[in-house]
């Protein structure tokens, strides 16, 4: 199933400056695409640091996710910055390509596993 990235990216389409905090709710998961389709048999970290370096990015693009960082940190995060053209197109690039991810076969027995640990859990 391919999940719909509508929401995430309407704010592509606005004119205008950009809440900060909107690019680290594409960004992720556009890393993380990203992440899964150089290695799909590794799951994508979680720190956004950590998960630049597995990406295999151009070194602009990383330092220009560094900016964003450190503006993050010197404002609040609902404040609005200057649009990056170049993110924005990344992130709709790789959230594009979600389907390129191939899909990842379940061991037989997981699901009896995960309601075996569901089950034991709550018994506790």
């Amino acid at each position: 199933m391919t999940p719909s990235w509508g929401a995430l990216l309407r704010w592509l389409d606005r004119p205008g400056d950009v809440p900060v905090k909107k690019y680290f709710y594409a960004l992720r998961p556009a890393l993380a695409v990203r992440a899964l389709r150089l290695n799909p048999s590794v799951r994508p970290p979680m720190n956004l640091q950590k998960l630049l370096q597995v990406v295999d990015l151009p070194r602009p693009m990383i330092g220009r996710i560094e900016l964003l960082v450190e503006a993050k940190a010197r404002t609040n995060e609902m404040s609005n910055g200057l649009r990056a053209p170049e993110l924005e197109a990344l992130i709709a690039d790789e959230l594009g390509r979600v389907g390129d991810i191939p899909a990842m076969s379940m061991h037989p027995d997981a699901a009896d596993r995960a309601n075996g640990l569901f089950l034991e859990l709550v018994n506790i």
